[in-house]
C-alpha cells in the first residue's frame, strides 16, 4: 500500500473516530424528564447523565485511535512535502543530463533504481552517466551503493 492510500486511510478512520466520539457525547449530555408535580402540572426537569465504565473506555479507545491517525497522516504528509520542496528546489538548479537523471529517480516507484538501468531507460552512455552520477552524488542529492557489478542509486531523503 503506497503512502497516498495510507494517509487516505488514516484520514478516514480518525473522521470515523471523531463522529462516533461527537455521537456518544451529544446522546448522553442531558436528557430531559417530565415530572408530574404534586399539583398535577407537568413540570420539564432536566437530568445529567454520567458515562457508564463501557462507554467511558470507548471513548478513550477511540481518542487513542484518532491520536495515532493524527500522528501518522501529518507525519507522512509533512515528510513528504519536505521531500517534494528539496527536490523542486533541487531540479531548479540543475541543467540537461543532470536534471533528466534526477527527474527519472524522483518519478519512479521507491526513488531507487540500478545504474544499469539508468544507462537503458535515458540513453545515457556509461561514462556520462558516471561524471552525472558524481555531480549528483558530490551535491548530496543522490546515494551510491555497490550492488554487484553495477551500483544502486537512491535518493537522498
Amino acid at each position: 500500500m503506497n503512502n497516498k492510500k495510507k494517509e487516505n486511510l488514516s484520514l478516514g478512520i480518525f473522521l470515523v473516530c471523531m463522529f462516533l466520539i461527537g455521537f456518544i457525547f451529544f446522546a448522553s449530555l442531558r436528557n430531559n424528564l417530565e415530572v408530574m408535580s404534586i399539583y398535577g402540572e407537568k413540570v420539564l426537569v432536566s437530568v445529567s447523565s454520567y458515562f457508564t465504565i463501557a462507554s467511558t473506555i470507548f471513548l478513550m479507545l477511540l481518542s487513542f485511535v484518532s491520536a495515532i491517525c493524527v500522528y501518522f497522516y501529518f507525519n507522512v504528509f509533512s515528510k513528504d512535502l519536505i521531500l517534494k520542496r528539496k527536490q523542486k528546489t533541487a531540479l531548479n538548479f540543475l541543467e540537461r543530463d543532470n536534471k533528466r537523471v534526477f527527474e527519472y529517480l524522483v518519478n519512479i516507484e521507491n526513488n531507487e533504481c540500478l545504474q544499469k538501468d539508468l544507462i537503458y531507460e535515458l540513453k545515457i552512455n556509461r561514462v556520462k552517466l558516471t561524471r552525472v552520477l558524481d555531480y549528483l552524488t558530490e551535491k548530496n542529492l543522490i546515494k551510491r551503493i555497490s550492488y554487484g557489478k553495477t551500483n544502486k542509486i537512491v535518493l537522498v531523503g
